[in-house]
């Protein structure tokens, strides 16, 4: 792993900046199909409680997006 100093800072290089914009979409889709995972689960008869041990997400968080869904 790169030690990174607070007092040094200096624009990334190309293929830094590349490998982080791939990051954050590759992210946003990973976040975006777990989401709709849990909707399609919730909306098949599974319980809330159950998808959230499966996923390692919160009842809350699971019943959040189960909330927004219905919107």
């Amino acid at each position: 792993m790169t030690t990174v100093s607070p007092k040094l800072s200096s624009p990334p290089t190309p293929t830094m900046r590349r490998r982080l914009v791939d990051a954050g979409e590759t992210a946003r889709k990973a976040d975006a199909e777990l989401r709709a995972s849990v909707i399609d689960a919730i909306g098949a008869g599974v319980s809330v409680r159950e998808v959230a041990a499966l996923t390692d997400i919160s009842t809350n968080t699971v019943q959040r997006w189960k909330r927004e869904a219905q919107r």
